[in-house]
């Protein structure tokens, strides 16, 4: 939260996951995701992401399981995931650059 751009990315990137959720007829607790996940977040200011912790450990993340896999509902449900896609994408990147990646 304290990075804007790279808050806007997050929030952008749980809007998408959001609405392909709701297109793929999941309810949710709450209606106002960017509300959401600004609380949640104000909840943990020092957490760290499980994504960052396997990414300093040099393993591969879950990126296909959360943020790789709303470009795909997305594409089942023609809603555009561009945040979602390029989160993922970079992810991956970073990961093909670990040598001997733990799986």
């Amino acid at each position: 939260m304290a990075n804007t751009e790279l808050w806007a990315i997050a929030i952008g990137a749980m809007k998408e996951a959001y609405v392909c959720g709701l297109a793929e007829g999941i309810s949710f607790s709450f209606e106002d995701p960017t509300n959401y996940v600004t609380k949640f977040a104000e909840m943990m200011p020092s957490a760290s992401p499980s994504m960052r912790l396997d990414h300093l450990a040099r393993q591969k993340s879950e990126i296909d399981s959360i943020n790789g896999m709303v470009p795909v509902l997305g594409k089942k449900h023609d809603i555009q995931t561009p945040f979602n896609q390029t989160i993922t994408g970079a992810v991956r990147a970073a990961e093909m650059k670990f040598e001997g990646i733990k799986k």
